[in-house]
């Protein structure tokens, strides 16, 4: 007989980190409110679009000023700035200044994009309106972007078109770029720039289409809500997630 010598004890699987671990569970968390806050937001923008069919009134009024759309996006905006200054501050000792100072920025525009929403609290607050924004605002509120430059409102001008084009380019050259070429990766992730999934272009794009066909010249304000929450929920949960995590992906 030949002798094979003693059996070999199994092969001991190492366990993932408590930091791993932790981590997967909380991804797990996040992408379930992703699902139910998309839920939400689509059951929002064909409830728009039934009342637009149905009665321009009520339309109206699920738009109006201070309404529940116009409440949501100023949630959505929020909670964007809320994501970005959390994160700056967890980050200020393992990113450089630049990502950090970045990050912070975009937590300002989110602030400032909720400021412009509710006319930086005028309605709320019950401010007079000063003289300037009463002559030359379109609607005679505290804000920019509905602004008059010679009879051109800023708002169509910076806000529509240009905006367009910078989300139209966010939303298709930078993921295409981001799998593709290693330098836009790098740039990307040093400015924390966060990059679009599939699913958010994809859903960002139907609920849009969605919204602007929606007859009634009010639909601007519930795409306004879609592209809020888009950007919440992507600023959340980017495709370059791992740079945003305290011990990032290698």
């Amino acid at each position: 007989m030949v002798d094979v010598g003693p059996p070999r004890a199994p092969l001991a699987h190492a366990k993932p980190s408590s930091a791993a671990t932790g981590a997967g569970a909380a991804g797990a968390r996040a992408g379930r409110a992703e699902r139910i806050v998309l839920a939400i937001l689509a059951a929002l923008v064909v409830i728009g679009l039934a009342l637009a069919l149905y009665d321009a009134y009520l339309f109206r009024l699920y738009t109006s000023e201070e309404g529940p759309i116009e409440n949501l996006t100023v949630v959505a905006l929020l909670g964007g700035a809320w994501v970005c200054f959390r994160r700056a501050w967890q980050l200020r000792r393992g990113r450089s200044a630049l990502f950090v100072a970045a990050t912070v920025l975009l937590g300002v525009l989110y602030v400032g994009a909720a400021g412009e929403e509710v006319s930086w609290g005028q309605r709320l607050i019950g401010f007079e309106v000063p003289d300037f924004f009463r002559q030359h605002n379109a609607q005679g509120e505290t804000n920019v972007h509905n602004l008059l430059v010679k009879g051109v409102k800023i708002n169509r001008l910076v806000f529509g078109t240009g905006l367009l084009i910078i989300v139209l380019l966010y939303c298709s050259v930078l993921p295409l770029g981001y799998r593709r070429w290693p330098w836009l990766r790098r740039m990307a992730d040093s400015l924390a720039v966060p990059v679009p999934r599939t699913r958010h272009i994809v859903w960002y794009g139907l609920l849009a289409l969605v919204a602007s066909v929606t007859p009634s010249k009010f639909r601007w304000e519930v795409l306004e809500l879609v592209s809020a929450t888009m950007f919440l929920l992507i600023t959340t949960l980017p495709l370059n997630a791992g740079v945003f995590r305290a011990e990032p992906d290698r």
